[in-house]
């Protein structure tokens, strides 16, 4: 599986961030469990780690591409940017 993700290749621009992004967000958001469990002596979770990164990833998306509507749930978000593609218009007036 990490194989295939290093080998991936991105089918456009929000497909290369979450791409890029997702690795980063997962340690991120395991490393806030650990400390919040460490010191703060919180309980949390695999379902809410989980939350989180796509949370995260949900919060990324929607500051590069505000005019785009998002899913919540991954599985569709992870079709809907793998099926995005960009179009461009040119009119002449």
């Amino acid at each position: 599986m990490i194989i295939k993700w290093w080998n991936a290749t991105h089918t456009n621009k929000a497909h290369k961030i979450i791409l890029q992004s997702t690795p980063i967000l997962i340690c991120w958001n395991l490393w806030k469990n650990r400390c919040s469990k460490k010191y703060g002596g919180k309980q949390s979770s695999i379902a809410r780690v989980k939350f989180l990164v796509m949370l995260d990833t949900f919060k990324l998306l929607q500051t590069v591409f505000p005019y785009i509507t998002w899913p919540l749930e991954w599985r569709r978000l992870c079709t809907l940017i793998e099926s995005c593609f960009h179009d461009t218009k040119i009119t002449i007036v």
